[in-house]
C-alpha cells in the first residue's frame, strides 16, 4: 500500500476561513493573556498562552505567505496566457477573421435573427444563460428561448453540437484524433 504524504494548501476560500478562525483565536488568547498577566503576573499559564499565541501567529503568517506566493504564481501564469493568446491572435489574424465571417454566414444560412446570432456566438464561447442575459440585458428565459430557436433552426441538439459543427473540421476528423490518441 502506497501512502501519499504530499500536502497542498487548501483553496483560497478555505484559507480565508482558516485565517479568520486563527485570528479570532489569537484575539481571544491576547485578551486571556492580558487578563491573566494583570491578575497573576507571569505564571506557567501565561507563558503557555503566549506560546500558543506565538504559534497561532506563525500559522497565520504561513497561510498568508503561501497565499501570496500562490497568487504571484497564478498572476504570472495569467500574464503568460494573455501573451500566448495575443501572439496566437496576431499570428492568425486573417484566419480568425475568415472563420468569423464563415460562422456569421452560416448563421445567416440558418436564418438566425440578429438576437439569435448574438446568442449563438455566446453559446459557442461557452457563456451561461445567466451571463448572456446580463451582457445582453435580457432575462434568462428570453436567452434560453433564443438558444432553443438557434438549436431548432440549425438542427443542432445543444451547445456542444453547435460548437462541434464549427470546430470539428478545424480540429481534424474524429478518426484521426482517436488514432493519434492511441498511437
Amino acid at each position: 500500500m502506497d501512502f501519499d504524504f504530499s500536502w497542498s494548501m487548501p483553496s483560497f476560500r478555505t484559507r480565508i476561513i482558516y485565517s479568520a478562525i486563527l485570528v479570532l483565536l489569537m484575539c481571544g488568547e491576547a485578551i486571556d493573556v492580558t487578563n491573566d498577566f494583570i491578575k497573576e503576573g507571569i505564571t506557567t499559564g501565561v507563558v503557555l498562552d503566549l506560546a500558543l499565541f506565538f504559534f497561532v501567529g506563525l500559522g497565520v503568517g504561513y497561510i498568508l505567505y503561501q497565499s501570496s506566493r500562490d497568487l504571484q504564481t497564478t498572476h504570472g501564469h495569467l500574464l503568460q496566457a494573455r501573451k500566448d493568446l495575443e501572439d496566437f491572435r496576431n499570428k492568425n489574424k486573417e484566419v480568425l477573421r475568415s472563420m468569423r465571417e464563415a460562422i456569421l454566414l452560416q448563421f445567416q444560412n440558418w436564418g438566425l435573427s440578429p438576437s439569435e446570432t448574438r446568442v449563438a456566438e455566446f453559446l459557442i464561447r461557452g457563456y451561461s444563460t445567466r451571463q448572456m442575459g446580463a451582457m445582453l440585458k435580457k432575462s434568462e428565459r428570453t436567452v434560453r428561448n433564443q438558444a432553443l430557436a438557434v438549436y431548432r433552426k440549425s438542427g443542432m441538439t445543444g451547445r456542444s453540437d453547435l460548437s462541434a459543427f464549427f470546430l470539428q473540421d478545424i480540429m481534424g476528423e474524429e478518426e484521426e484524433a482517436s488514432l493519434a490518441a492511441e498511437g
